[in-house]
Formats: structure tokens, sequence, C-alpha cells
């Protein structure tokens, strides 16, 4: 029996009609309870569903896959294609590899590619430099979406001696780090050089504009560069170059011919390796005879660091025999390359006596069998240990290297003068 007032019918005929019309008493808030009832569960089923999303730990994204909602273009990472040397590639994020840029077949090959971070600009860009020019320029910058952005041509218009003249300079390498501390932002270090003469040289450009704020010139190739951390006492990184000379006692072949002073070599062209300052590298580095400066006006004599030659051929080109003028040719056993040089780790500023440079020496690839090693030498480039290579015959002990290995310039002056 209904308790409320409300809840009564007024005669048996309504409750008769209502039971007949299958109506119930306060249906709208029975549906009301029912609706919030159903509310209820579906919040009790979210929050469950989020605390096992939460506690089930997500498979990692593999490298080489990228959201679709992902739009960001920075990039994360810049590649010459193994397959294709004039393709650029880079990766953003955790993207596929996409090409940046590809360069025309006239350009032979890409030989250096490093991201730069434009603070200026406020984006990362990519600097690449080619193996030969491209309407005289071998370096270029480019922005996220490959468009470029500057292109640098780094010949050098005069006459050098014995030479042709310039014909298509191309980029060696190309390193980026911070190279002069008064100024925020990192530098370029770019090797360049002829690809039909012996000029080359290492440039300091500035990445915003691509102008050259320092450059250092030699005569023989430079193929390539590594930078020296912390090398010097005020924490300013220095630049480790090697290469070939071939004009180490001046022009001629491998002298002039007029020169009667005292000469560094009997070999037309031979190994060195050198360490620049790229706050004081300026001008023409060895020789340092005056008379090559008369061949090649208003150019400076350059102060590096230290410079260092091995006496021993790069080929068969004949050369004088000491003593007797007569021309001759080196044997095979004689020949041998200095290249890819790295830091040893154990380089340390204002300790002169702790290795610091790994110089490889590469016997003749034709002789059999082999006696190369590596020279290991300080921060002034003197020679301290010769390890030899696995597997070489062990014909040379230090003592011999060290006979053949002559320093020319030792913290900033030439150890003869």
């Amino acid at each position: 029996m209904a308790k409320r007032r409300e809840d009564r019918f007024a005669s048996a005929g309504e409750a008769t009609v209502a039971l007949e019309a299958q109506e119930h008493v306060r249906l709208l808030d029975r549906r009301r309870c029912v609706l919030r009832r159903m509310v209820l569960g579906l919040a009790v089923i979210a929050v469950a569903a989020g605390v096992i999303w939460w506690f089930i730990p997500a498979e990692p994204k593999p490298a080489g896959t990228v959201g679709a909602h992902t739009t960001d273009r920075t990039i994360t990472s810049v590649e010459i294609d193994p397959d294709d040397p004039l393709q650029l590639l880079v990766r953003r994020g955790y993207g596929d590899k996409e090409l940046l840029h590809e360069f025309p077949a006239r350009a032979g090959s890409i030989k250096g590619a490093v991201m730069v971070d434009l603070g200026a600009r406020g984006r990362t860009c990519v600097v690449a430099g080619t193996d030969r020019a491209l309407d005289g320029a071998c370096v270029f910058m480019f922005d996220e979406d490959g468009k470029e952005i500057w292109r640098k041509n780094l010949s050098d218009g005069r006459h050098w001696p014995d030479c042709v003249g310039p014909r298509n300079w191309g980029c060696r390498e190309i390193k980026v780090a911070d190279l002069d501390r008064r100024r925020p932002g990192p530098e370029l270090a770019v090797a360049a050089g002829d690809n039909g003469e012996y000029p080359c040289g290492v440039f300091v450009l500035d990445p915003d504009s691509g102008d050259v704020r320092h450059a250092f010139w030699h005569a023989g190739g430079i193929p390539g560069i590594e930078i020296l951390d912390g090398f010097f006492d005020d924490g300013r990184p220095a630049i480790l170059a090697w290469g070939q000379a071939n004009k180490l006692d001046g022009p001629g072949d491998p002298a002039s011919p007029d020169y009667e002073g005292p000469k560094y070599t009997d070999y037309a062209i031979v190994s060195v390796v050198m360490i620049l300052d790229p706050m004081r590298m300026d001008g023409l580095g060895p020789p340092h005879a005056d008379y090559m400066f008369d061949h090649l006006p208003h150019m400076q004599k350059a102060y590096l660091y230290a410079y260092a030659f091995l006496d021993a051929p790069t080929n068969d080109k004949p050369y004088c025999e000491p003593g007797t003028g007569k021309l001759t040719r080196a044997e095979l056993s004689e020949w041998f390359f200095l290249g890819g040089c790295y830091d040893s780790g154990e380089c340390e500023p204002a300790d002169e006596s702790r290795p610091c440079i790994a110089a490889p020496l590469t016997q003749n690839p034709q002789l059999s069998p082999k006696g190369g090693g590596t020279l290991i030498v300080d921060r002034n480039l003197n020679v301290r240990e010769f390890r030899a290579s696995s597997g070489a015959v062990v014909a040379r002990d230090t003592e011999y290297w060290r006979h053949r290995w002559h320093p020319i310039i030792q913290n900033y002056e030439y150890v003869d003068d």
C-alpha cells in the first residue's frame, strides 16, 4: 500500500488503468537511477583500463620508425650514402634515413658532411664538401629541407711555382668544433686542395656565412684533419693535419736549381704531420726559405704550433742521390705513406713527456712481407715509440724511425733558426 499521498490512486479505476497500461510508479526517477548506474560503471571501467595501461611497459619504438603524427623536421644525424657517394642522407628523430641532397656526377663524390647547430638561426643545418668543385665552390650548407644556404669557393688565384694554375679545387674533409673561444658557437675546419696540382690548405669557416676566418696554405696534399680537444693550456683545441709535402725545400724538383742552402730532404715528395693553432695559422707553411715567398706575393709565413716530416719517399719519382748528383729511384722497400693520424688519448697540455699523436706508417702495398706500424709522438712531434703492425716483419725499431723523423717547427718556432 502506498505510503505517500502523491503515490496513491484516486480510485480503483485509475489503478486498473495504470496496470493495464503497464505503467510504473515514478518511472522518470527509475530511469535516472539506471542512467547513474551506467555512468558509474563506465567510469570504473575507464579507471581500470588506465591503471592497466600505466603499469604495463610499452614496447620500445624500433629504430627507423616514427609515428605518423611527428612533424619535427630537426636533423639528428647525417651521413654519405655508402652505395652512392653523391647522395647526402639525414635522419630525423627515430625516422628512416632520407635524401637531403643529391650532387651531380661532376661533383665527383662527397668527401665530408657534418651537422651544425646555428644558434642565430635557431636550427640545425648540414655542411658538405665535394671532391670536385661545382662552379668553383666545393663546400655547401643546406637547411633542414635541403635548401642551399651558401656555397664557398676555397681555390687560390695566385700562380704557384711549377704549377699550370688553379684548375679545380675539391674538399678533402670537414670537421666542426668550437675553435674560437672568443665567439659563441662552433666553427668549421675544412681541408681542401687543387685536384691537379700541389696547392692546398686548411681553413676555418664561419658557419653562418661561409666566410673564411683563418687560412693555412701548404705545398702538398692534406687529405685528413682531426680536432685535438683541449690541446692548448687555455683549453682551446688544435687542428691535427697530415699528408704530403711537395716543396719542402722550395720550388724546383725537388729544390730550386739555384738554391745552395741546406736541404731538408733529397726526395721530391715526403709525408708530413702538423699541429695548427686555429687562431694563429694564417699564411704559408714550410718551406721557410724566403725565396718561396718571392713566387707568392702577399703571402706571409704561417706560425704553426708543430710540423714534422718523414725522410722517406712516397713514390718512385727520381731524386738526386746525395754526394753524387745522380738521379736515382727509391726501392719499393723504402716507400712509406703516413696518414690517418689521430689523438692517442694520452695527450695533456703542458706535458711534453706523454704520447700525443698516433701516426700510422703504411709500406708500399706492392711489397710483401709488410713492415709498417705506428709512430707515437708527443705534442711537439718528437718520436716516443714505434709500434709494429700486427703481422709485420719487424725490421726497423724506434731508433731507426727517430733517425728518419724530423721535426721542423716546435712550439711555433723553427728548430733550426
